[in-house]
């Protein structure tokens, strides 16, 4: 069924069925076209009340958030992308020697995945992962919870992750990881 609406020539109108001021984006006498503004219109008659500034707040400490009178909100990130809480347990799915890797994002702009590596003595990174283990939020600004199982590995030392741009480059490498017990681990995932 299609929903009728009052005072169709004006910004400010008002829905038939909700009673509730409907905002179109060009034309009428509300409309200031200004995307960084709330145009409002009396609900009981569809005048326009004025024009409120739009929030844009996104509540990320990584963001500074700014708003463009064309396009709307903006939300530039400006901490460094990191890899945070790297751990290790053993114990895992693929049985004895095996472990599970976890570590989380504080925010993602321009990534395509990440890399298990670990060192050899001369300082040379091997990597574990066969391919790229993907991004969860990649280009977002928001950070994300990962896990990998890694195969029997002989003592867990010198892992660590790399952060993979949409480049293909690397744009850090974060570790080493924390062993912590299994009962650790998953108490550790469930704060995340």
């Amino acid at each position: 069924m299609r929903e009728r609406r009052l005072h169709s020539e004006r910004s400010g109108q008002l829905h038939r069925t909700t009673g509730a001021c409907i905002h179109q984006t060009s034309g009428g006498d509300c409309d200031d076209g200004d995307a960084c503004t709330v145009d409002e219109c009396d609900p009981s008659n569809g005048a326009c009340l004025g024009h409120h500034p739009l929030d844009c707040d996104d509540s990320n400490d990584c963001t500074v958030d700014t708003c463009d009178s064309s396009s709307g909100c903006r939300h530039e990130f400006t901490c460094p992308q990191e890899v945070l809480d790297i751990t290790l347990a053993f114990g895992s799915p693929l049985g004895k020697g095996s472990g599970t890797l976890s570590w989380r994002t504080n925010g993602e702009v321009s990534l395509s995945g990440f890399n298990v590596v670990v060192f050899n003595p001369q300082g040379v990174p091997t990597r574990i992962n066969p391919v790229t283990i993907p991004c969860t939020e990649c280009v977002t600004t928001l950070g994300a919870p990962y896990v990998y199982v890694l195969p029997k590995h002989k003592n867990g030392q010198d892992i660590f992750v790399q952060i993979v741009g949409t480049d293909g480059s690397i744009l850090g490498t974060f570790g080493p990881a924390q062993k912590v017990e299994s009962s650790d681990r998953s108490r550790t995932a469930k704060q995340q």
